[in-house]
């Protein structure tokens, strides 16, 4: 499971980074080649069989709660057993680390959305979403500053695997990756501007007023 969410992260990231920098032809040589591998090379296959199986719209032969290491299944219980408790629960939730006793062996929930919605609640699931989208929107509207696009995919990746894995927030060594290169992002923007402009960024043209000196 943990290689093939890798995987996904950086199919994503690349992907996703190559035609934010408008690098198509690379950019569809990995998708290209990546749907080869999934429909021609039988280890391929039978590892992202999951895939196949939601392309093709048939349910693997223990049923769609099988799909991507039983995650399905994983979620259909804890989401019912939340619900179970009582709308309060989704609305402001149950506490931190109490997201893994809404199943039956004690199984962390596998998608880092759904954890968070536990743990904090609906309106504490849309702070973070919030917070990622005042992210997103500031760097991809600095995403002509040199590491934009790189950031732009591991932003895009992050999102993705936060959906099927619990490895971002609960295990937040990516996280820390992410928000490194959302700074670096943030500071090239900032120097290009400066010295486009010709003078510190966020200065008004209006010249300083003189010290005046100190009488006596």
């Amino acid at each position: 499971t943990w290689v093939r969410t890798g995987w996904v992260f950086l199919f994503v990231a690349f992907v996703v980074g190559l035609s934010a920098a408008r690098e198509w032809r690379p950019a569809l040589a990995i998708v290209g080649a990546t749907a080869l591998g999934l429909l021609l090379n039988p280890v391929v296959s039978d590892r992202f069989a999951d895939i196949l199986h939601l392309i093709r719209g048939q349910p693997p032969e223990a049923g769609w709660g099988a799909i991507g290491s039983s995650r399905f299944a994983i979620w259909q219980e804890i989401t019912q057993n939340v619900s179970d408790t009582g709308a309060l629960a989704w609305l402001v939730g149950v506490g931190l680390g109490e997201q893994s006793q809404f199943h039956s062996k004690g199984l962390d929930p596998h998608s880092d959305y759904l954890a968070v919605a536990i743990q904090i609640g609906a309106f504490g699931l849309l702070c973070y979403l919030a917070l990622m989208y005042g992210y997103a929107r500031r760097v991809f509207s600095h995403r002509a500053a040199r590491v934009g696009p790189l950031v732009i995919g591991v932003f895009a990746a992050a999102l993705a695997v936060n959906a099927i894995s619990n490895a971002f927030l609960a295990r937040p060594t990516i996280a820390w990756v992410l928000f490194g290169l959302i700074g670096t992002t943030w500071s090239a923007t900032a120097q290009t501007l400066g010295c486009t402009t010709g003078r510190p960024l966020g200065e008004s043209g209006r010249q300083r007023p003189r010290a005046v000196p100190a009488s006596g």
